[in-house]
């Protein structure tokens, strides 16, 4: 009960902030703050208590019709910067929800957005479907006073980063490895592409949009496939999932054995069936990064000093001071400097994991030894 009556006292303190813009006690530190949304009704279920009470076409309208609310209070500090505090945001609506009303979920973005700047934010992050239904935030462009971020380049740098330190822990070298990449004209996808042509053996570039494929084709050199067709990534050694759908698109008749699959949405887009059945796939969970030093008291289904790409994009131009918008395609010029950008800051990829479990390096060690390795020996012959 005493969560219940907080939730609706909290709830209703962020409505009338929202309705008369008060003059609050701002504190000066306030630097950020970081849309998010529930994954689904079940996420929306566990975090707020009124909802936990409502059936599930009430709870369609009740979403619907809530405001942005505040999640928790992030604080952050580093070898750079003293302690920085912004907000985490909750937009209402769950990602089919979005897609099913665009309209109603760009004005609930803007509505979060504008929340985030009355409370002092100067930069604003959108996570998961909040990027995507503001066209990589560039929706938003003259409408807010503040810079804004949507996480893609982190996320792009942070699939690559796995790739990398997979085939370090193999032996191998990146050259020798075809890289499928699912949702390859999006902004994730289209990043790794860049930042991988040059480095890669070849690339299968998988999207529903054949025409937006074409046209980033161009813009790439090297051995290059481009399908509407998921199953073409069978060929692929590595596979990166970075779609906008909310939901499996890569099942397992999709993948050949020794495939290591790199999943880089959220929603995730792999199929739990990969994990359970294909035991000579490897599926690696990405986007999430480790950080010494970030605290907040909401739970992103996260370990302790752990953030998805998109805070942990937010918290580096935070605390560097950068006053930039990173929006639209992912550059892999915008890679580079984000991965600098990381490191300084001392950010690195979260320890391996998938969704079922953690996995260790040695175990990594040898998936690739019994299946990765065997897999491009079989190729190459």
């Amino acid at each position: 009960m005493r969560a219940f009556l907080k939730y609706l006292s909290d709830s209703f303190r962020d409505l009338i902030i929202q309705k008369i813009p008060l003059k609050i006690n701002r504190d000066k530190n306030i630097k950020f703050g970081f849309i998010v949304h529930p994954l689904d009704f079940k996420d929306a279920q566990k975090k707020n208590p009124l909802a936990r009470y409502l059936p599930l076409t009430l709870l369609d309208r009740y979403l619907r019709f809530h405001w942005p609310i505040i999640g928790s209070p992030v604080k952050f500090s580093s070898n750079l910067c003293n302690s920085i505090k912004g907000y985490i945001i909750i937009c209402p609506l769950t990602p089919k929800q979005m897609l099913r009303d665009p309209g109603l979920a760009r004005k609930k973005i803007y509505l979060s957005a504008k929340f985030a700047e009355q409370l002092g934010a100067e930069v604003i992050g959108l996570g998961a479907f909040t990027s995507i239904l503001t066209h990589d935030g560039k929706d938003l462009l003259g409408k807010i006073r503040c810079n804004i971020t949507t996480g893609n380049t982190y996320a792009a740098v942070l699939a690559v980063q796995y790739i990398i330190w997979i085939v370090r822990i193999a032996g191998i070298d990146v050259k020798d490895i075809k890289v499928g990449i699912i949702g390859a004209a999006g902004s994730v996808g289209s990043g790794c592409a860049k930042f991988l042509a040059p480095k890669v053996k070849k690339l299968i570039l998988i999207d529903i949009n054949l025409k937006a494929l074409e046209f980033l084709t161009q813009e790439l050199k090297g051995d290059l496939i481009r399908s509407n067709d998921v199953s073409k990534v069978k060929e692929a050694d590595f596979i990166v999932t970075a779609t906008n759908t909310p939901g499996a698109v890569l099942m397992p008749q999709h993948i050949s054995a020794g495939s290591v699959i790199i999943d880089a949405s959220q929603p995730k887009n792999v199929s739990d069936e990969i994990i359970r059945k294909r035991q000579d796939a490897l599926v690696i969970s990405s986007g999430i990064a480790e950080i010494e030093g970030v605290n907040y008291d909401f739970d992103l289904g996260l370990r302790k000093n752990e953030v998805f790409a998109c805070l942990g994009e937010l918290l580096m131009y935070s605390s560097l001071g950068i006053k930039k918008d990173f929006l639209g395609k992912v550059e892999s010029s915008d890679m580079e400097l984000v991965l600098n950008y990381a490191q300084r800051v001392g950010f690195s990829p979260a320890r391996f994991r998938n969704s079922e479990r953690f996995l260790s390096e040695s175990e990594i060690k040898i998936f690739t030894e019994e299946h990765l390795i065997k897999r491009l020996k079989h190729c190459d012959d």
